[in-house]
């Protein structure tokens, strides 16, 4: 016989339904949620944590800035500034300072424009009668063959001879040079010397003739022979041969002011500026051909 199938009732499986369930492990959907639910914790832990580190970046950027701007002068912190402290601040900005001569005033080796800095208890000289501050780069040297004193002075731009020791008159020229207290000094001509230093060598060289009280060697006289000035030991050392010669004391030179060549204050005046060696006349003898 073929037995028969006979379908269970709604009662039946409602039965069957609550068994399983009883025995059945906890849902997976209870399972996700718990994990989510860590999830968005940790999550909140983060960004509690990085807010509070960019509070923390807010607060060193603001205490650096607040260190690193510059003062006021004059002025009193605080969030509302006085009428005083804007005139003050005004006038600064009117006559300006660089920071080298506010800190170190007229012992600044440097200035950055624009800047007003004028020295003070420097005396300004007019004429050559007045004094002139010692001036570093300065010594006596003797000619061994005349006799004569030679004043080596590195602020000069060329050697100059005096027109009172030269014995054959002489005719004004128009060519002029400058002094550092800005007198302009006439010139003769030339005189060709030949010093004598006690260097083991002859120095020849061209002086440009002019009204000064003494003679005076040149930047351009070293420079060609290679020779160096040391005022501490007071020498005059020829780099060439290494051998030095003694010097005397030039602070009686203080009279005397360096000889510049004098130029004008066009656009060509400064463009020559540039180019000393044509406006400079040359020292070195020529061999007559």
């Amino acid at each position: 016989m073929t037995p028969t199938f006979t379908p269970p009732t709604l009662e039946l499986l409602a039965d069957l339904a609550d068994r399983v369930h009883e025995i059945a492990p906890p849902s997976l959907q209870v399972a996700c949620t718990s994990t989510v639910s860590a999830h968005a914790s940790t999550l909140e832990n983060l960004t509690s944590e990085i807010a509070e580190l960019r509070r923390q970046m807010r607060q060193l950027t603001t205490h650096s800035y607040r260190q690193l701007r510059p003062k006021s002068r004059g002025c009193p912190q605080g969030r509302s500034r006085s009428k005083s402290c804007t005139r003050s601040d005004s006038s600064y900005r009117k006559y300006p300072t660089c920071w080298y001569h506010s800190r170190y005033a007229n012992k600044a080796n440097k200035c950055v424009k624009p800047c007003d800095f004028k020295a003070e208890n420097t005396p300004a000289v007019a004429n050559g009668d007045r004094r002139l501050p010692n001036v570093p780069g300065r010594l006596f040297v003797t000619d061994r063959c005349t006799k004569m004193q030679f004043l080596v002075d590195t602020g000069s731009e060329l050697c100059v001879f005096p027109r009172s020791a030269v014995q054959q008159r002489r005719t004004r020229t128009t060519y002029q040079l400058s002094a550092a207290n800005g007198k302009t000094i006439n010139t003769y001509g030339y005189v060709n010397l030949e010093l004598n230093l006690s260097l083991r060598r002859a120095y020849p060289w061209r002086f440009v003739v002019a009204d000064v009280t003494k003679p005076i060697i040149g930047a351009d006289f070293l420079q060609f022979y290679n020779l160096m000035v040391d005022i501490r030991n007071r020498r005059l050392i020829d780099n060439t041969t290494t051998l030095s010669t003694s010097g005397s004391d030039a602070t009686s030179s203080s009279t005397i002011s360096s000889v510049k060549i004098l130029l004008g204050d066009t656009r060509y005046d400064k463009l020559l500026a540039k180019f000393p060696d044509i406006t400079r006349p040359s020292g070195t003898l020529r061999s007559p051909a």
